[in-house]
């Protein structure tokens, strides 16, 4: 809400030309998205991996289907605003039914427990690093895009965009199919000082990790080109070399996401938001570097050194943990 106060008088001090209607569909999603997945994640904490998937579904893939068709039959409904509507109708159906799902917790007791500011405070201060550390995170996966438009041409950052949907997908589905699945035990099993299941887990999760998102990303890599020549886009094939660096440079991001849920169990907050802040930098210098020398296939270059930049920060961090004598 804060952010979306600021952004409307940005936009209005500065008279910048945009779509109001736009501008308040994108505010609307960014916060309704944001408490959708913070409660996606409380169910994944409760050990309900599956439904905290089915609500991922629901607000993020199960309305694509009826706004393509709709599209594809409708050509005047082929606009940004009916797919925002379209993707708000999810997440509201998807925040409907954890509101349903939570009806039987004890939310009147809840209310009852007095407010402990002083942890609050303690809390909000913890999480201010994290939360910028979050925005760096994501400014070092899409800067590629301002340095593409800079060096290159708009409809390459639309290529590279495309690219990005496809990248982040590999993520997503090792979060919902893996990392989900195992989380909530590997902290469990750290607060109950079970060393060999601790490592047991993160063994596990690095294994699957691994294994699954080569697998999704060599159907990535082989499909896109394919569908390319099917559509009769061939800049799909034409930049295959630069999906395939992108794909590498995913696949060693994504495997070390193990990692970070080992640092998430043990509390290496301080480890965590440091290696989204320091990785911002590289990301974008590199991107710079590598596009103004190789042009398109650069971004993939880039993305190969920020993931194994990344990948280093938390083998180093979880290799020299330390645990911290009783008080």
């Amino acid at each position: 809400v804060v952010v979306g106060a600021m952004v409307l008088l940005f936009v209005s001090s500065y008279g910048i030309e945009a779509d109001k209607k736009i501008i308040f569909y994108a505010m609307g999603l960014a916060m309704l998205e944001s408490f959708a997945t913070i409660t996606s994640t409380c169910i994944g904490s409760l050990k309900r991996p599956i439904l905290s998937n089915f609500l991922f579904f629901v607000r993020s893939a199960s309305w694509t289907i009826p706004a393509m068709l709709l599209g594809f039959f409708y050509p005047e409904y082929r606009s940004a605003e009916v797919v925002f509507g379209f993707w708000l109708t999810g997440v509201l159906v998807s925040l409907a039914f954890t509101a349903f799902v939570w009806r039987k917790l004890p939310w009147r007791e809840s209310l009852q427990v007095p407010v402990n500011w002083p942890w609050i405070y303690r809390s909000v201060k913890m999480s201010v690093p994290l939360w910028i550390s979050g925005v760096c995170g994501s400014s070092a996966g899409n800067v590629d895009r301002f340095v593409i438009e800079k060096f290159l041409t708009r409809d390459m950052v639309g290529l590279a965009s495309f690219y990005g949907s496809f990248i982040a997908s590999i993520s997503a589905l090792l979060t919902s199919g893996i990392y989900i699945f195992k989380y909530p035990f590997l902290i469990e099993s750290y607060k109950n000082k079970d060393t060999k299941e601790f490592y047991r887990l993160a063994k596990m999760m690095g294994v699957q990790s691994s294994i699954s998102g080569a697998i999704i990303s060599l159907l990535i890599g082989f499909a896109l080109p394919l569908l390319g020549d099917f559509l009769g886009r061939p800049e799909f094939s034409l930049y295959a070399s630069t999906l395939w660096l992108l794909l590498i440079g995913a696949w060693i991001r994504s495997v070390s996401e193990a990692l970070y849920y080992v640092q998430y169990a043990r509390h290496q907050d301080r480890d965590i938001w440091m290696c989204n802040i320091i990785v911002v930098v590289p990301a974008l210098v590199l991107n710079l570097l590598f596009v103004s020398l190789f042009g398109f296939i650069g971004i993939g270059y880039s993305a190969i050194c920020t993931a194994m930049l990344m990948a280093a920060w938390r083998v180093y961090s979880v290799m020299s943990f330390k645990e911290k004598a009783p008080a």
